[in-house]
């Protein structure tokens, strides 16, 4: 026995001897580089391409078993350039020896330097690496047919590489390059100083990883910087990316402000089988903006399902807008789109977006509410949005005085005259009437006919064209070229206003209605804030109520087509630069012979009522019944407002109701007609003479001509000179 074992172990000296040998003469004897034509040709056969070894090859045994080798170029395909279609300056690959007895591969790092890969698709769509493709296809081909044939050959236990343990220590990519040339759509883009290094590459584990390379194309370049520890489970099925950063500088002239750099730090968790992926504590920070939040998606697979919360830390609109370079958004307001953020829970599909507890500050303004996009194709778009308060005016662009080429040359011929003669500035202005000829158009018809909209917004408190308003209502549709809305103000100086417009863009030219009410609002401080004028011409409590349509998408379009109602009652009123109290004098003194002497430097009549029904067609507002009272005076009236020529055309009668005085109730009953002519902003009263000859007894009539005879003189210098204007001059003057 002692005898046997004495053999086995010299058998086993022996074979340990004889192994060490080996390992210590093989590499001494043998040399790779005499095989390198047989090497070449193997991969011609099995390729198509050569392959060029021009360093030389170096083989190690013990402690590693291993190759490195110099450099190795591949060539192309033949369709394309002489530039090869791989280089490699350097490969170290090595296995511990020693384990492979026990079943186990320990690799080494391995180390690639300057590998260069170079991949081309040429005009007609066809790629370099074709070829390849097809040798594998032809070569697995092979295999299956043999194996179906029952020729494959059962490899040693030995051979069986998936009885074996495998570890790899590790991969280094240094200072590599991978072109990209796609001749048919005329875009290149290149990685180059592209760098990887890994840890120890194991299952279940975290794993270091580090790649940085800088991307170019030819319009902008990105140097990215990537790290983490990776996890992977041995299905490849499960990921984890712990303590992920990115890092980005991206430059070109196409670039915003020529640099954005950007840094995102996320943990990531992506499950196959489940078909999930987490992004927890995301972090995205930029020269730009700076965002936070969660994101999870599940089915990637099949139906895409996500969702996530997000916040938008504060930034600057305007800023952004330069840095984007995008047009600067000028506001009446400079220090409006100083200041946004926001937050929000997201949900989504891979064709809807829904954002939940939408939460945004802008400035001085908090806005609330839900959103939600459906069919990213054909969006339809749903809303429900909640704002305390709103200055609208301040985020309007800075009003622009308008010059037409009439102005235009009206300013160019006084620049020229301005030397030779003295010019009138008011009679130029006057000649220099703005003409539009090409007015803009005022809706964007192709925008409407192209939303699905539909939603609801609430403004606690809102300025609007100058105007104050609390509790505003807005529902809004938009669908098939169809824009409705309803709106409503609560409170509006002290009364409300409700109202609808229907706006029908599916013809070329497009129809407009609305449905408005004005109810008891306050008209002074209204027209004070809406036209921006210490004096407004009207006040009162005001009910108006128009139901109008029009036809036209420019101005002059829309006022010359327009039509429908307007009824206006006014309560406890007052309409300046009009005195009827003046008018009742003049009667008077027109009985007497006599001049006025009053002054009347604060003119204006105040009623208790003022009642208007008016139809529009064409742009006319005909009022057949204008009805006011006062508690001395009732005023009837019929008349037209041409809202395109802006010139009114009225005949108002006045009676006395009531007198104090015994001359005064003289007067009661009688009508005093008054016509009102000129400029809708800028009209003129006058007194129609003969209406209130009409009115006079006989006694009254010679009193009347008694004074007209002793003033006749003055009445024919003035016709000879100016006419029917010149006897309203003198008649103003009169009264």
């Amino acid at each position: 026995m002692n005898k046997f074992a004495k053999i086995i172990l010299i058998f086993c000296s022996s074979l340990l001897l004889l192994l060490i040998a080996a390992i210590v003469i093989i590499p001494l004897v043998v040399d790779l580089n005499d095989y390198k034509p047989e090497i070449e040709a193997a991969v011609k056969d099995k390729l198509g391409r050569t392959l060029s070894i021009e360093g030389d090859l170096e083989v190690s045994v013990f402690p590693w078993l291993g190759i490195s080798t110099g450099s190795l170029r591949l060539e192309n395909a033949t369709e394309f350039n002489d530039q090869d279609f791989a280089r490699l300056a350097e490969a170290d690959i090595k296995v511990k020896l020693m384990p492979l007895f026990s079943k186990k591969i320990e690799v080494k790092t391995v180390v690639l330097k300057g590998l260069e890969l170079y991949l081309a698709k040429n005009k007609q769509g066809m790629q370099n690496w074709d070829d390849l493709v097809k040798a594998k296809e032809s070569s697995d081909k092979s295999s299956q047919d043999k194996n179906n044939a029952g020729e494959k050959e059962a490899l040693p236990a030995w051979l069986d590489i998936n009885s074996y343990q495998l570890s790899l220590s590790g991969v280094k990519l240094e200072n590599s390059l991978l072109s990209w040339d796609n001749q048919k759509a005329n875009q290149q883009t290149q990685i180059t100083n592209l760098n990887l290094s890994t840890g120890t590459l194991a299952f279940d584990t975290p794993v270091e990883l580090k790649l940085s390379f800088l991307l170019s194309t030819a319009t902008m370049s990105d140097q990215l910087s990537l790290s983490t520890h990776a996890i992977v489970s041995d299905s490849f099925k499960q990921i984890q990316l712990q303590n992920f950063q990115l890092d980005s500088v991206i430059k070109g002239d196409t670039i915003p402000s020529g640099t954005i750099e950007a840094q995102l730090a996320t943990e990531i968790a992506l499950d196959l089988d489940q078909q999930t992926v987490t992004l927890r504590q995301v972090q995205l920070n930029s020269n730009l903006i700076n965002l936070t939040g969660e994101l999870s998606a599940s089915q990637l697979d099949t139906d895409l399902q996500y969702q996530g919360k997000i916040q938008l830390a504060t930034f600057n609109p305007k800023t952004l807008m330069q840095q984007l370079q995008m047009d600067a958004l000028e506001t009446m307001d400079p220090q409006a789109l100083q200041k946004l953020a926001m937050n929000f829970d997201l949900h989504g599909t891979s064709d809807a977006l829904e954002l939940k507890h939408l939460n945004i500050r802008l400035d001085e303004t908090q806005l609330n509410g839900e959103l939600a996009v459906k069919q990213f194709k054909n969006p339809a778009i749903r809303f429900q949005l909640n704002a305390d308060k709103l200055d609208l005016d301040r985020y309007l662009a800075p009003e622009k005085p308008v010059v037409t080429a009439t102005v235009k040359k009206a300013a160019d011929n006084h620049a020229k005259n301005i030397k030779t003669r003295k010019t009138d500035p008011a009679a130029s202005a006057s000649k220099a009437k703005i003409s539009v000829t090409d007015e803009p158009e005022l809706l964007p018809l192709e925008l409407i006919r192209s939303l699905n909209v539909s939603g609801n917004l609430k403004i606690d408190q809102l300025k609007a064209a100058k105007l104050k308003m609390r509790g505003v209502r807005l529902e809004l549709t938009v669908k098939d070229g169809v824009l409705q809305t309803k709106h409503q103000v609560k409170k509006l100086y002290k009364g409300s206003y409700k109202g609808k417009i229907r706006i029908n863009a599916t013809q070329k030219t497009p129809t407009i209605r609305l449905d408005e009410k004005l109810k008891n609002i306050q008209l002074e401080p209204f027209l004070k804030d809406f036209k921006s004028t210490h004096n407004a011409k009207f006040k009162g409590r005001a009910t108006i109520r128009a139901k109008l349509n029009a036809k036209g998408n420019t101005h002059a379009l829309l006022l010359s087509s327009l039509g429908g109602k307007l009824d206006l009652d006014l309560r406890n009123g007052a309409i300046r630069d009009f005195n009827f109290q003046q008018i009742i004098d003049v009667g008077k003194l027109l009985l007497k012979g006599k001049q006025m002497q009053q002054d009347y430097s604060n003119e204006q009549t105040l009623f208790s009522k003022i009642r208007a029904e008016s139809t529009i067609k064409r742009g006319v507002v005909t009022t057949p019944n204008l009805l006011a009272k006062s508690s001395t005076v009732e005023v009837t009236g019929k008349g037209t407002t041409n809202l395109v020529t802006e010139k009114v055309n009225y005949h108002l009668v006045a009676k006395i109701k009531s007198a104090s005085s015994k001359k005064g109730k003289s007067l009661i009953g009688r009508p005093i007609a008054v016509k009102v002519t000129g400029d809708l902003s800028d009209p003129r009263y006058k007194v129609d003479v003969a209406s209130v000859k009409a009115m006079l007894t006989e006694k009254e009539k010679r009193k009347v001509e008694k004074f007209v005879n002793k003033n006749q003189k003055k009445i024919e210098k003035a016709i000879g000179k100016e006419g029917s204007k010149a006897v309203n001059k003198w008649l103003k003057k009169l009264f």
